[in-house]
């Protein structure tokens, strides 16, 4: 196998990755995928500043 092509099959793999993390959390629009990352921030950030604080 060439580089060129372990490159070409390295991309595909992580487009099937972003493709079931979309399916997985039923992100069918740009506004949904928006409202996923606010939302994971906003459960995340409270942990990460008890984190850093501890």
């Amino acid at each position: 196998m060439t580089p060129e092509l372990i490159a070409e099959i390295k991309q595909m793999d992580e487009y099937s990755n972003q493709a079931r993390f979309l399916a997985n959390n039923n992100i069918n629009t740009e506004q949904e995928l928006l409202e996923f990352e606010k939302s994971a921030y906003e459960r995340v950030n409270p942990l990460k500043s008890k984190r850093e604080n501890f």
